[in-house]
C-alpha cells in the first residue's frame, strides 16, 4: 500500500471516530475491508474503511449501539464528501470479535499489514 494512501485513510478513519465520539482506547484497529482488500473492485466502488472497536470499552448501551453508529455513517456521508484517488470513502464501527470471512481480504492501516490476504 502507498504509504501517503494509508496514512489519508488513518486520518480519515480516526477522524470519523472523533465525529462518532469513539474514545480512542476503544478502538484496536482501524481497516480497509471490501472490494478494494479484496482485489475485486471496479470504476465504482468504495473505499471501505473500518474502525475496530472493543465494545467493552464503549459506554453501555448495547441495545442503541449499531443503531447510533450507522446514524453516524448516514450523517458523516450527508455532511462529507471524502474521495481517495475518486472513491468515495465509506467509513463504520465494526465489533472487533466480528471476524473477517477466510476468502475476503482485511488490511490493517494501523499496524500496515494484512490480517486476511485475499484470495
Amino acid at each position: 500500500m502507498k504509504p501517503v494512501v494509508r496514512k489519508k485513510m488513518l486520518q480519515i478513519g480516526k477522524a470519523w471516530a472523533e465525529f462518532a465520539n469513539i474514545p480512542n482506547e476503544a478502538i484496536t484497529d482501524i481497516i480497509l475491508v471490501g472490494g478494494n482488500a479484496n482485489y475485486n473492485y471496479t470504476a465504482y466502488s468504495d473505499v471501505d474503511v473500518h474502525i475496530v472497536v472493543d465494545r467493552n470499552k464503549l459506554p453501555d448501551c448495547p441495545e442503541i449501539i449499531d443503531d447510533y453508529f450507522q446514524d453516524k455513517k448516514q450523517l458523516w456521508s450527508l455532511t462529507h464528501n471524502i474521495k481517495i484517488y475518486g472513491h468515495d470513502v465509506e467509513l463504520y464501527a465494526q465489533d472487533k470479535d466480528i471476524k473477517t470471512p477466510k476468502d475476503q481480504g482485511a488490511y490493517s492501516l494501523m499496524k500496515d499489514k494484512w490480517i486476511v490476504k485475499p484470495k
